[in-house]
């Protein structure tokens, strides 16, 4: 099995690794390490020179500028002392031929310029076009050079990857660096797929407005920016004058702290500096990245398979800290991003369905365990114990419940006719049926005496419908064995019938019996005696069900029929006796009927009798009210009569 998982895991991360949402997951690890190795600031002398919301405030002119003023700030800045001039704005069009000169003549003296070429999307009625805007030919004919803005976007839009082309921005800016120092060291070989290593988020590099360096007499002085590297580009966030100001605003791994955009000039300075520096980001590779997710996820079958689960949590959890720890000194030191989201899914992975395995092997055991117990004692009784230990005591508590009672009628002589092998046949399949319908309904076995079952609801566990439960129980019990007596029948065994008995009371139940020997979950007390009494009593009337009239008065939408009201044997208190039915009408009757005999109205009692049985012929409670009223009639009970039958059975 920990072959099955170790494979499953592996197979299941080969699928998903090259999927668009979990390269998006890799990606905010990149993110994370970004984040926690920036510096901050970069030790080359890069300036941004911001076309940003305070100078759209001091120029009082519309996007786009006149070029004469583009013409200015080269002009301050060549004189100030900057190396390089590139513009992350693309001048693909003409203007007024005056600005256009303007322009071009400082491109000219300045000798440094580089100037941003693009792709743009476009919609048109015939479809989605690209476009390559480049600068006007004046300018590149007057020393310009053209660099490609566009930077790669990973799935999630985040900007992580150093541009590849030849013609990329920052390759453009470093070769008119090498031209205007020939002895500024060659680059180090770039590597494919090079990632950016970000100095930090936005604003981190030194930065002047646009407008402060049109005046350079008084915030730029001469050779403040010598040896200088100056990108010019947008960085506007609230004013609404300025052509797609939003779209020149990107996602950069620090995005996901503290949710700013980054401007692309920015973007370009970053690439910039790490190409300078030397210090791009490789990423693993795949064979390298492959072997730490299977070596993770092998260690993690090993713990998970051979210590115990306190400790094998301690050591998936002290590996995934050392990997994690392992990602950053590669990050901050030997500049190698390691894939995160990988190697810990494994490691998790394997980890999870290892564990669930081993929990579903536990529970395995457990309910074997509950399940072979409960064939002695009941089963909610089993898991109560199993999860509260402290109950396995002796003693109990006084509860009510509704008590039941069954008998299989004449059983006796029936099984003197049978082998044992018939009887045991007979009764198992009984039990079974019984003990099914039973437990459905939330009911406690407590014991099996000969034939009969004694069960119980509302304990251990509390049940609110108890009665309600244990009346439908018995119609339920009553319509298996009429399947059961068919059964019985195609089987060459007799036709049993059975009789149950219910009553609700309180009584004491808990764990009786010896600690050091045996236990016994059980009720005592008189409820379970009068229960015991009604199945019986069942014999008389010719019912299958008998209840008694403190659990009819919480049982509720069944229909139930009064019997009687009886005094058992060995009982001073009367006690009024129901049998559910399927028929509302029969109830009212037997009610009515009843009233007349409450109030010794002999006739009217017999006439209503008569009309019940010439309705339901064969009814055993009406017969028996015929008998009782012949009797009355003959001897009239006395003026004390409480309206109870006194009887003698058991």
């Amino acid at each position: 099995m920990p072959l099955v998982f170790l494979i499953g895991v592996l197979a299941t991360l080969h699928l998903l690794s090259p999927t668009a949402n979990w390269k998006r997951l890799e990606g905010m690890g990149f993110d994370l390490l970004t984040v926690l190795t920036a510096t901050g600031q970069s030790n080359l002398p890069i300036f941004i020179v911001a076309i940003d919301d305070a100078s759209l405030a001091a120029i009082k002119n519309r996007w786009p500028w006149p070029r004469r003023l583009h013409a200015q700030l080269i002009n301050a800045l060549h004189q100030a002392g900057a190396t390089v001039i590139a513009f992350d704005v693309v001048f693909d069009y003409p203007t007024e031929e005056a600005e256009d000169a303007a322009l071009a003549e400082s491109i000219r003296q300045a000798g440094n310029v580089v100037l941003a070429t693009g792709d743009v999307q476009q919609n048109t009625p015939f479809g989605t076009i690209w476009m390559h805007q480049r600068p006007l030919p004046r300018f590149l004919d007057q020393g310009a050079v053209e660099g490609l803005a566009n930077m790669p976007f990973d799935p999630d839009l985040v900007m992580r990857r150093l541009p590849d082309k030849p013609e990329a921005l920052w390759r453009r800016i470093v070769e008119r660096l090498q031209a205007a120092m020939p002895d500024f060291p060659p680059l180090a070989s770039i590597p494919d797929n090079a990632m950016i290593h970000y100095v930090g988020p936005s604003q981190s590099f030194p930065r002047l407005p646009f407008y402060q360096v049109l005046e350079p007499e008084k915030y730029l002085p001469a050779g403040a920016l010598n040896d200088a590297l100056v990108l010019v580009g947008r960085d506007t966030r609230s004013a609404v004058d300025i052509s797609a100001a939003q779209a020149d605003l990107f996602p950069t791994p620090f995005t996901f702290r503290d949710g700013e955009l980054m401007p692309g000039v920015e973007i370009h300075a970053n690439a910039l500096n790490t190409a300078l520096e030397g210090n791009v980001i490789r990423s693993t590779d795949a064979r390298m990245a492959w072997a730490w997710l299977v070596g993770m996820t092998l260690l993690a079958t090993v713990m998970t398979r051979y210590f115990r689960p306190l400790i094998a949590s301690l050591g998936v959890l002290i590996l995934a800290a050392l990997y994690l720890m392992g990602t950053y000194v590669a990050f901050r030191f030997q500049l190698l991003w390691m894939p995160i989201a990988t190697p810990l899914a494994g490691l998790f992975g394997v980890y999870s369905l290892e564990m669930l395995y081993n929990l579903w092997q536990e529970h395995r055991q457990r309910e074997s365990i509950k399940r072979m117990f409960s064939l002695y004692v009941p089963a909610e009784v089993v898991k109560t114990l199993a999860d509260h230990p402290e109950a396995l005591r002796l003693g109990g508590e006084y509860r009510e419940v509704t008590m039941m009672f069954t008998d299989l009628e004449g059983f006796t002589n029936i099984s003197e006719s049978l082998t044992a092998e018939q009887v045991t046949s007979l009764l198992n399949r009984h039990f079974t049926a019984m003990n099914e319908i039973i437990f459905r309904h939330g009911g406690t076995i407590d014991k099996f005496i000969g034939d009969a079952i004694m069960a119980f609801w509302n304990a251990p566990l509390e049940v609110p419908d108890h009665a309600t439960r244990a009346v439908r129980a018995a119609m339920e019990m009553q319509a298996g064995m009429a399947t059961l007596r068919e059964e019985f029948t195609q089987s060459g065994l007799p036709p049993v019938r059975m009789r149950v008995g219910l009553h609700t009371g309180v009584v004491l139940v808990g764990n009786l019996g010896s600690l050091a020997s045996r236990l016994n979950y059980t009720a005592v007390g008189d409820v379970v005696n009068l229960a015991s009494r009604l199945e019986g009593i069942n014999k008389r009337y010719g019912t299958d069900i008998l209840v008694s009239g403190a659990t009819v008065e919480q049982v509720k939408d069944i229909p139930c029929r009064r019997v009687d009201r009886v005094c058992a044997k060995g009982k001073t208190q009367a006690v009024d006796i129901f049998t559910p039915t399927q028929d509302p009408g029969l109830a009212e009757q037997a009610k009515t009927a009843f009233e007349a005999y409450r109030i010794r109205d002999w006739d009217q009692a017999n006439a209503l009798a008569v009309a019940m049985l010439d309705r339901y012929p064969g009814d055993g409670p009406t017969r028996q009210r015929l008998k009782q009223l012949e009797e009355y009639r003959q001897n009239p009970p006395p003026e004390d009569w409480d309206r109870a039958t006194v009887l003698q059975e058991k």
